[in-house]
């Protein structure tokens, strides 16, 4: 349960990440704040939740689990909550190359 709590707060982080971005992108500072606040408060419990999972679990059952947990749910909420358009040729031309992100 601990490695799931760690996966879905490294997902929210990176959403939060995004979100991030849209707000400074749209002149909005106080909303950013607000969404790194959300995001380093992820970070630091899903850092303690990875901790305290692998005091009980070995690494290869905790690490699989919280990784595809942060790849998987940012992938699949991201048309949703972000207004990423869903066409997985532009995932794989962001996710290989940066800069040609539009």
């Amino acid at each position: 349960m601990l490695a799931v709590a760690a996966g879905a707060a490294g997902a929210l982080a990176a959403l939060a990440a995004r979100l991030i971005s849209d707000e400074l992108s749209a002149g909005r500072p106080l909303a950013a704040l607000g969404w790194a606040t959300a995001a380093g408060t992820a970070v630091l419990g899903g850092l303690a939740c990875e901790l305290s999972a692998l005091r009980h679990l070995p690494v290869a059952r905790v690490a699989p689990l919280v990784l595809g947990m942060q790849i998987a749910v940012p992938v699949a909420v991201a048309p949703v909550l972000a207004g990423e358009d869903g066409d997985p040729r532009r995932w794989a031309v962001r996710s290989w190359w940066p800069g040609l992100s539009r």
